[in-house]
């Protein structure tokens, strides 16, 4: 790997980390055999293979595993799901045509771990950083 790729990122924490213990912690709930088979990808596929090539801390990858599990402990509540699911449904009985497609980009970004948004993203948070700034200094 170029080395030049990583001049200004940051590895804390792993947004893979994050992004796919949010994911097992999810299906584990759905199916604990799903779960556990997602958890053995997570730590064979994703994490350990990132700490080996030296891409990751220890330290970046359990931040990032801790913070996707409360995140997805949090937002698998009974009452959380219920609250927002039932106005998604609606949504998608009168509109099946535009949910369909914004759930299709919502599957592609996490599978591109949400490069789009950030590559967008990116320069709209250049002036929120300057103001935050400002504000403290």
């Amino acid at each position: 790997m170029d080395a030049s790729v990583l001049e200004g990122w940051s590895s804390f924490p792993s947004d893979h980390a994050v992004l796919f213990s949010c994911l097992t912690v999810v299906l584990y709930r759905v199916s604990r055999p799903l779960g556990i088979l997602a958890a053995i990808h997570t730590l064979c596929v994703v994490v350990l293979p990132r700490l080996y090539t030296g891409v990751h801390y220890p330290t970046d990858v359990i931040a990032g595993a801790m913070i996707g599990g409360v995140v997805a402990h949090l937002l698998m509540r009974d009452d959380l799901i219920a609250l927002l699911t039932v106005p998604v449904v609606r949504w998608k009985d009168a509109h099946p045509g535009p949910f369909h497609a914004i759930l299709c980009l919502a599957a592609f970004e996490v599978g591109e771990l949400f490069s789009t948004v950030r590559v967008i993203a990116h320069p709209l948070s250049q002036p929120l950083k300057m103001a935050l700034l400002r504000l403290g200094g």
